[in-house]
């Protein structure tokens, strides 16, 4: 019998440390220690193979050796899984399954052929009974615990472990706690079932006698399960046998956090060379702590047991949890105040999910609050239920922590501290390896010369060099997992890949910093996309972005696609235009900005002052009418009982040009609408004035409105100003665009046009920029302007009369004048063109 061990694609995340391994040279964390101890359950007469996915690719050619597929994964794998899966099927080779992922949804997997739930040691053997009696059946499962006394060492010969940077051996299964989110002991129980020491000894020699040197990972639920056992017997084992050996290992484990309460135990670890200890702290919180049944945790000075551990040598890795029902709208600060203060470097934080089999995933189904199954990354900003606080509001306080937490500033300063607090063990033996030396010689490179922290990393580079020379290489590591903790959460909100395009092909670049807007207008669905309570990213992001644009040279206009960027003024104020602007003087003002805005902003002198000062030349305001019923029928909240014409020439008078969208086609509107509308446009001065016909897009209270009312006919095309409407309006439909094209034809006549830019140009007060750029590209558009508008244009009159009125009346706003000759010249080509095309329709 052939049979080809298969262990699925890790994703990155936090634990995968992809982007750390390449530091070192590696490919994979650990090896896949269930597949290699079912291996060697396996008759020893079959063919074994066994591929790690995440050290080589799976080929063809393995599926087609094999008899046999064996599959195991965590539920983090499930997207590789099924494309194994897909793989077999099509090559025709039978699988067998098993691990977390197939014991807790076992259902989801209907093409497997046969499914070896729960512990290997109960139900294999029946499994290899039915198949070599030619009956094997498809479903193999047991509520029985299995005896690990019997459990073999695994089959390390299947792997090279060169590929790897730490190996793993099991001692122990099951937890004597039962913390609600926690399967734990529903898949293996909550009396630890332990190996003996002979056991434990011999899988350590087994891996010492294949030339390993390095970190072993003991597996364990919680390695303290059973103190007795561990004091009275394994750690004296493991003592002994390490002293012989002479250190070849260093050790790390999970274990709850009352190991704090044991000094013995603690001690007895640190000489077995136990160094890192993953404890599970879950929230500051104490009412979360009791909602989620985390015994241990309870009742006790979190920070001060975490210090007590560093304090004896052991270094404490914590995973945190927000999400919980009890979770106040302060537990954001709280948690960042914690893992600061605690000096936690490795801390995983991550959203609260309800696996299958948790007393917490029984609970909101009685609640009828589980929406999905977990995707296994509870760092992948998914939830699968329904959470007690707004999920716009968790997602931002997550993503707040995260982006706080593994920032340069607040990452470095937690190693730091850290390192001041430690009291590692005098080892007995210090291994130099290669390995560590090339990773020391790539961070000096990824992070000291080209990365963004650059500064922090030498500033502990120096530092614990001089003052902490024994932990100097752990400086070094821990400044390779931040870079790796950092790179995981920014797949969250990248940076875009601008190497894709050649940006001279453009007139403007574009960034976001926010998403979702604070008003909720009856015709949009920017809230059904993206939400009411708007989601910023942190300043460190924007600047990135920036930065990102200024290196591949760019120098012009960015536009910030925000639905609203004063969504939230308190961040704008405190913390992202006072970045733009120490960003803009040191880069000598490079870029033009401009975005989108609620009128409400020319109620804010100082917001206006900051942007001005930031370089935000222009603002897109959404008017939509001068008529207050309309406004009022839309529910546009900002714009009711405003002197709409003021707010906009107090925003102009700030140095910030506006342009403006008008909509005509509302219930309320009046017959009047067009010429109050072209009144309101000529006397206000906006020249980029951009009126179109109102349409209900799909997600939007308007169309809702509209299907309860009948009167919806089609989609929308998603462009206002081609004369289309998806539904019919009150008004009667000639006489509506007839008065639409009345507008357009007037505002964007020469005449007209040329009136309001000169209108503009005598109430605008741009702030005085530090430095003008002059490029190619301006000197050929005004060369061209000449021409096409002063010579050949039928709009050359008005041309003249502008370039030698802005020439010697507004010297420093000539260029702009310019623009908007351009801009006019393109307005009209636009609106000619959709005319044209209703003129032909109507004819045939």
């Amino acid at each position: 019998m052939k049979v080809l061990l298969v262990y699925p694609e890790y994703p990155n995340t936090f634990w995968s440390f992809s982007y750390a391994l390449k530091f070192i040279s590696k490919k994979a964390v650990n090896p896949p220690l269930g597949l290699l101890t079912v291996a060697a359950m396996l008759p020893p007469e079959w063919e074994k193979r066994l591929v790690d996915m995440n050290v080589r690719k799976l080929k063809d050619k393995d599926l087609l050796w094999a008899d046999y597929v064996f599959l195991s994964a965590m539920s983090v794998q499930k997207e590789s899984v099924k494309t194994v899966l897909e793989r077999c099927r099509a090559v025709g080779v039978k699988v067998v399954a098993g691990g977390p992922l197939f014991t807790n949804d076992y259902e989801e997997f209907g093409d497997v052929d046969h499914l070896v739930l729960n512990e290997a040691e109960i139900t294999l053997l029946p499994f290899l009974d039915d198949l070599k009696e030619g009956r094997p059946r498809r479903l193999y499962t047991s509520d029985e615990w299995a005896d690990v006394t019997t459990t073999p060492i695994p089959l390390w010969e299947l792997i090279a472990p060169k590929h790897y940077a730490s190996m793993n051996i099991q001692y122990s299964r099951g937890c004597p706690f039962d913390c609600e989110f926690c399967n734990i002991t529903t898949l293996y129980g909550r009396v630890p079932r332990t190996k003996k020491s002979g056991q434990v000894i011999a899988e350590l020699e087994k891996l010492y006698s294949l030339g390993w040197k390095g970190g072993v990972f003991f597996v364990d639920d919680n390695f303290i399960g059973n103190k007795k056992k561990l004091k009275e017997e394994i750690l004296p084992s493991i003592i002994r046998w390490m002293e012989r050996k002479r250190y070849p290992f260093s050790l790390y484990t999970e274990a709850s956090i009352n190991l704090a309460d044991d000094e013995d135990l603690m001690k007895m670890m640190v000489r077995a060379e136990f160094s890192t200890i993953f404890v599970g702290i879950e929230s500051p919180h104490e009412e979360s702590l009791v909602e989620c049944t985390k015994i241990p945790n309870k009742n006790r000075d979190l920070i001060a047991s975490v210090r007590r551990m560093q304090s004896f040598g052991l270094e404490v890795q914590a995973g945190f949890i927000v999400g919980f029902d009890k979770d106040p709208a302060s537990i954001f600060e709280k948690m960042i105040k914690f893992i600061q203060e605690s000096g936690i470097v490795t801390a995983m934080v991550g959203l609260l999910n309800a696996p299958r089999g948790t007393k917490l995933y029984e609970r909101l189904v009685r609640e009828n609050r589980l929406v999905k199954a977990v995707t296994g990354d509870n760092t992948d900003l998914s939830m699968n239920f329904i959470p007690r606080m707004n999920y716009e509001m968790l997602i931002s306080g997550y993503k707040e922590i995260i982006d706080t937490i593994y920032s340069p500033k607040h990452y470095y300063a937690r190693v730091k501290q850290f390192l001041r607090d430690y009291r590692p063990m005098q080892k007995k033996i210090f291994h130099v390896r290669c390995s560590y030396l090339k990773a020391g010689f790539m961070s000096v490179f990824i992070l000291g010369i080209i990365g963004k922290e650059r500064f922090y990393y030498w500033r502990l580079f120096f530092w614990s060099l001089f003052r902490r020379p024994r932990l100097f290489p752990l400086a070094i590591t821990f400044s390779i997992y931040g870079f790796h903790f950092r790179k995981i959460f920014e797949k969250h909100s990248p940076i875009p890949l601008w190497e894709l395009i050649a940006p001279k092909h453009y007139a403007s670049m574009n960034i976001q910093y926010s998403r979702g807007c604070p008003f909720d207008c009856e015709f949009c669905n920017i809230t059904t996309l993206y939400g009411r309570v708007p989601r910023t990213k942190k300043s460190g992001q924007v600047i990135a972005e920036l930065e990102k644009l200024y290196s591949l040279g760019w120098k012009g206009g960015v536009f910030f696609v925000d639905d609203n960027f004063i969504g939230n003024k308190k961040k704008l104020k405190e913390e992202i235009l006072p970045s733009i602007i120490r960003w803009m003087e040191r880069k000598r003002y490079p870029f033009s900005l401009y975005t989108e805005a609620s009128i409400n902003l020319a109620d804010d002198e100082d917001l206006m002052k900051m942007m001005v000062r930031a370089e935000f030349s222009t603002i897109f305001v959404g008017i939509e009418s001068p008529h207050e019923e309309s406004l009022v029928e839309c529910t546009k909240i900002p714009n009711k009982n405003r002197d709409l014409i003021a707010s906009v020439r107090r925003m102009q008078s700030f140095g910030l040009e506006v342009q403006a969208g008008f909509i005509v086609g509302f219930d309320k509107d009046p017959a009047s609408i067009f010429e109050k509308m072209i009144k309101f446009i000529q006397e206000s001065g906006i020249v980029t004035a951009m009126v179109g016909l109102l349409n209900a897009p799909r997600g939007t209270k308007l169309y809702e409105r509209l299907v309860r009312e009948n009167r919806l006919v089609k989609a929308v095309t998603g462009d206002n100003t081609d004369l289309s409407m998806n539904f019919i309006p009150r008004m009667n439909y000639e006489m509506l665009i007839s008065g639409y094209k009345e507008i357009i034809d007037t505002i964007y006549s020469p005449k007209h046009y040329y009136a309001r830019v000169k209108q503009f140009l005598r109430d605008y007060r741009p702030m005085q920029k530090k430095i003008f750029h002059v490029r190619c590209s301006y000197l050929k558009a005004g060369f061209m302007s000449v021409f096409i508008l002063g010579i050949i244009g039928k709009e050359r009159f008005y041309y003249w009369r502008l370039f030698f009125w802005s020439l010697f009346r507004r010297p420093r706003l000539f260029p702009l004048a310019i623009t908007f000759s351009i801009y006019g010249f393109h307005f009209r080509k636009i609106f000619e063109k959709h005319f044209r095309i209703i003129e032909r329709k109507s004819v045939t």
